[in-house]
């Protein structure tokens, strides 16, 4: 138990720590440790998740947790437990949480031999909302990707298809592909917020495909953010993408790096190196220098 709290503890300072403003970051960190307010409440007392797996943050609030507790940590640096609330609404696991940069949606299950989450509640902060009728909505025996907000609209991708839900409405819209896609398939689909639209980054095999997607419509930007494959990575402060990739048919990996808001593009291919992890057969990208 005191190796699990001190991973905790550790996990929670970086959540906090990556939350510092840029010139806060570049002069020098500061670390608060809020270790012995991380509360013990789970949903399930037999269910051993060791290590805080997922971090959400709005602004300066954070929702932190596995998929057996959650809790809440102010930008006062003070941490409510919100595990007690979801247990009354009868959450038995979390899948997971999304942040629109207003609040939160959390997704799990009323039970744990269910295969696709049934429940959903919206947070602000303060006060819940139920919200379990999206799930209903959605096909069944689809799998349910990562849910991505932005200003109360939430993309929610399945295994087949795409859907959009604006919080202040009870229905949610099916929207279709791309028709390449749907003929040829995909392994795996994920949404990144972007101050125009969103970034789709689509992995069919080896090779990644992205698209701008404004709500409705798809369109096919890959010539813009270059070759990438399945080494690259991908990140968003919610109002630009910054995209990664690591060439590896060299003894130096190259490194190009693309930077994308919806409507501009810019290459940061300089800023960056990479090297090859042996040991754990990964790349790693190191910042080379300060990005204006």
């Amino acid at each position: 138990m005191k190796r699990q709290r001190l991973l905790q503890a550790c996990l929670l300072a970086i959540m906090l720590g990556a939350s510092t403003s840029n010139s806060a970051m570049a002069a020098s960190l500061s670390w608060t440790d809020l270790s012995a307010q991380i509360p013990t409440t789970t949903l399930d007392e037999m269910a051993d998740y060791p290590l805080l797996s997922f971090a959400s943050s709005r602004g300066t609030e954070w929702l932190v947790g596995n998929p057996n507790q959650l809790f809440q940590v102010t930008s006062q640096q003070k941490i409510f437990d919100l595990t007690p609330d979801l247990k009354k609404f009868g959450l038995q696991k979390i899948r997971q949480v999304a942040s629109d940069g207003q609040g939160w949606i959390v997704v799990g299950d009323s039970s744990p031999w269910y295969s696709q989450p049934d429940l959903a509640f919206l947070y602000d902060g303060m006060y819940w909302k139920n919200a379990s009728g999206v799930m209903a909505s959605l096909p069944p025996q689809e799998w349910v990707g990562q849910i991505i907000g932005k200003r109360g609209l939430w993309i929610i991708p399945t295994s087949r298809g795409l859907f959009v839900w604006q919080s202040s409405l009870k229905t949610i819209a099916n929207i279709p592909l791309p028709k390449n896609l749907m003929d040829n398939g995909f392994d795996k689909i994920d949404f990144y917020a972007l101050k125009y639209g969103w970034l789709m980054a689509v992995e069919i095999g080896q090779d990644k495909h992205h698209y701008l997607f404004d709500g409705q419509n798809f369109q096919d930007v890959s010539p813009r953010i270059g070759q990438t494959n399945k080494t690259t990575a991908i990140g968003s402060n919610g109002a630009a993408a910054l995209i990664v990739t690591a060439q590896t048919d060299t003894k130096i990996p190259k490194v190009t790096a693309t930077y994308f808001d919806g409507r501009s593009s810019y290459k940061l291919d300089a800023h960056f190196r990479a090297c090859v992890d042996q040991k754990n057969k990964a790349i790693k990208f190191f910042p080379e220098s300060d990005i204006v």
